[in-house]
């Protein structure tokens, strides 16, 4: 039995590098994005060139534009109109999104929802950023590391879907407990993975660092001096935690006093110094973390029901 399940293993993991040597490459446009100032002259220019340049991108752009959460008085009809509308950190966002939706198209439930928490996430990180000036973390670079925190997850819905659908078939309830379930069905977990495909991206290394990091508590020792990047790893680490409760959680629950004692409970690691947030900071916020999300789910043409 135990032969039979090192076997499967092995031919998964075998299966899961030849996918990762299989991604595309993400397109030139998008590195470039990735790593222009965000203060430059030519930052607005360039969103607005790579906007024109994409129908389907221009399409969702202006529908994000008018949505109930943004939109003015007057409907916003110009890709100029709706990027200041916007504002030009959250487009390069949406771009990113869409770039990395294109290579993991969703078409299970499993999928969708895992599209659904990488966009929770990455509204977290940002909202936890903004509330903790203290941890001199980038809100939008919080944002982008939380999309990207559970790429290896992707390629395993490309490369090995059934092992995934096992995974999730186990009832983990908490990022720890996914990360044990992994290693037991599959004989590694979702963070290595992903932090290869960063590699197979040339993504920034901050990126790859996260994205490996995210399940350690504490992270890598050489990363415990390097404050900056260890609060912007506790910040997405918070993030995921609350993500995965809210999408095990009714949204009735939400106000009761047994949900805030999950959030303290779920989402404040016992490592940490000092969280990112409170719990009481993290309710507060919880109900506009979920809507923003939805807002963006929807604009990606991702279906959202009455829970994420």
């Amino acid at each position: 039995m135990q032969i039979d399940l090192i076997q499967k293993q092995q031919e998964t993991l075998a299966d899961l590098k030849r996918k990762l040597d299989q991604l595309p490459m993400l397109p030139g446009v998008i590195a470039r994005l990735m790593v222009l100032d965000k203060n430059d002259v030519g930052y607005f220019d360039e969103i607005l060139k790579l906007s024109q340049e994409d129908p389907a991108f221009a399409t969702r752009l202006l529908r994000l534009a008018n949505s109930a959460s943004l939109a003015s008085v007057s409907p916003i009809t110009t890709l100029q109109q709706a990027i200041m509308r916007i504002g030009t950190h959250q487009i390069a966002n949406l771009i990113m999104t869409m770039t990395v939706m294109r290579v993991f198209i969703p078409t299970t439930k499993s999928q969708r929802n895992l599209w659904i928490h990488a966009i929770q996430v990455a509204v977290a990180a940002r909202t936890i950023a903004r509330m903790n000036l203290a941890f001199k973390v980038d809100p939008e670079q919080a944002y982008l590391c939380g999309l990207l925190h559970d790429i290896g997850r992707f390629v395993q819905f490309e490369g090995a879907p059934d092992e995934l659908g096992r995974v999730d078939e186990s009832n983990w309830t908490t990022p720890q407990e996914l990360v044990e379930v992994e290693k037991a069905l599959c004989g590694f977990d979702h963070a290595e993975l992903g932090w290869h495909a960063c590699q197979k991206w040339y993504l920034p290394e901050l990126i790859s660092t996260v994205v490996r990091e995210h399940h350690h508590y504490p992270p890598s020792a050489t990363l415990v001096k390097e404050s900056s990047l260890l609060n912007l790893i506790q910040v997405v680490q918070q993030a995921d935690s609350l993500s995965v409760l809210m999408m095990l959680s009714d949204q009735l629950t939400w106000d009761s006093n047994e949900f805030k004692q999950l959030l303290t409970q779920r989402c404040v690691h016992r490592t940490w110094k000092t969280p990112p947030a409170s719990p009481d900071q993290l309710h507060n916020q919880i109900f506009r973390i979920f809507h923003e999300s939805k807002q963006v789910a929807l604009g990606l043409g991702l279906p959202v029901h009455n829970q994420a």
